[in-house]
Order: structure tokens, then sequence, then C-alpha cells
């Protein structure tokens, strides 16, 4: 058998964009009782002036219409994870984010922000009365 010189790192305790993305998602699934559904998906992007990235967005999905779907934010980072630049609703608009305590602070801002509330008492009235 052929020797292995690769030092695999723990990973165990490594909270990623992606998993505080999936968190809040999961949060708004329960706190909605499923009428909305929070999703994350993530794929690689070619940013201008940034080149290839990692772009994670936090959705919005409403199943009584029709899987209607809204996105609330997007993160995009190189590899490392931070930096990396966070585009909010309207409201907040986008931010470079340089470490996780960042990243938390601004989505906390941008998921309570008046924009975001707008967006999910319409969706819940809309999903009420479909």
């Amino acid at each position: 058998m052929t020797e292995s010189f690769w030092a695999i790192p723990d990973t165990k305790n490594l909270r990623t964009p992606v998993t505080i993305l999936k968190e809040q998602a999961e949060a708004l699934t329960r706190a909605t009782n499923g009428v909305l559904e929070g999703s994350v998906e993530t794929f690689p992007a070619n940013q201008p002036n940034f080149g290839w990235r990692l772009r994670s967005c936090l959705t919005i999905n409403v199943p009584f219409l029709k899987d209607y779907a809204v996105n609330i934010l997007t993160y995009s980072h190189n590899i490392t994870m931070y930096p990396g630049i966070l585009n909010g609703d309207y409201e907040n608009g986008f931010s470079t984010v340089e470490n996780e305590e960042e990243f938390v602070s601004r989505i906390k801002e941008i998921l309570s922000s008046r924009t975001t509330m707008t967006i999910l008492a319409n969706l819940i009235s809309q999903a009420e009365a479909a």
C-alpha cells in the first residue's frame, strides 16, 4: 500500500457561511410551520474582477404558491470563506465581511430588516389566502 502524505485537518468544529445560512433557512421553515421554506443553494460563479468564487443564495420558497421563490441574500467568497461579499436587500445593499462575526452580524441585520419583514408578511398572507 502506498503511504499517504496528506495531513487531513479536523473540520468538525468549522462553521462555514453555508452552515450558518442553512441554519437560518431551517429556522424560517420552523418559525412559519412550513408556510415558508428556507433553502440554500451553493454553486461556482465567475465574477468580473474577482474570478471564480463560491456563491451561496438564501431563498424563501412558498409551497402554497406553486413554489414561488424570493432570493433574500447572496454571499460570494473564494475558497478561504472570508473575506466575502454579502448582497442583501435594497435596504442593506452590498457589504464586505471579514470574518464569521461580521457575517453573522450582517445576516441578522438583513433578516430582521424592514424590507425582509415586508417580504415575509406579504408571502405569508398570500400563502395563507391560497
